[in-house]
């Protein structure tokens, strides 16, 4: 028999090891939002930023709607506004006018927008010479057990 099958699945031990690893997760996306907030001082706390600034270089010319920008961040639209006020403000976005509906604006990084998310990508996709290179079905593994344990987390919490 495999030793993995003698070990208990649940139990005091277990359950402080699960702990942990939620403890580990948790401190990991608060360094993560924390360096990247020195990045782009206008996230007010909201860690998603950087990653919907991803969609919206990724969305090139076509851009993203302003109600959308806010939808992706879980924000209503008064919330959004504010926010893409300071991405304009910080000269990461600019609004245009949507070509069709002028009560549309579109967002769209600037040069500096991009460069700033392009260099903030390329840091998180940098693997430190100290750690082994994930293959990708290892990064596949690992994003599909965290997302299974925060939807599990979620139903109970």
């Amino acid at each position: 028999m495999p030793q993995s099958a003698l070990q208990p699945t649940s139990g005091p031990d277990v359950d402080e090891d699960i702990f942990e690893a939620y403890h580990d997760i948790v401190m990991a996306g608060e360094i993560l939002a924390e360096a990247m907030h020195r990045r782009i001082p206008a996230m007010d706390g909201h860690g998603l930023v950087p990653f919907v600034l991803r969609k919206l270089q990724k969305a090139g010319r076509r851009g993203l709607s302003q109600v959308e920008f806010a939808r992706l961040l879980g924000r209503s639209a008064s919330s959004g506004t504010r926010l893409v006020d300071t991405l304009e403000k910080a000269g990461i976005v600019r609004r245009e006018a949507h070509p069709n509906d002028r009560r549309v604006n579109m967002l769209r990084l600037t040069p500096h927008g991009d460069a700033l998310i392009d260099s903030i990508f390329a840091a998180l996709t940098r693997t430190p010479t100290d750690l082994p290179h994930m293959k990708p079905s290892d990064v596949s593994s690992f994003r599909a057990q965290i997302s299974g344990y925060a939807t599990i987390a979620d139903r109970y919490l």
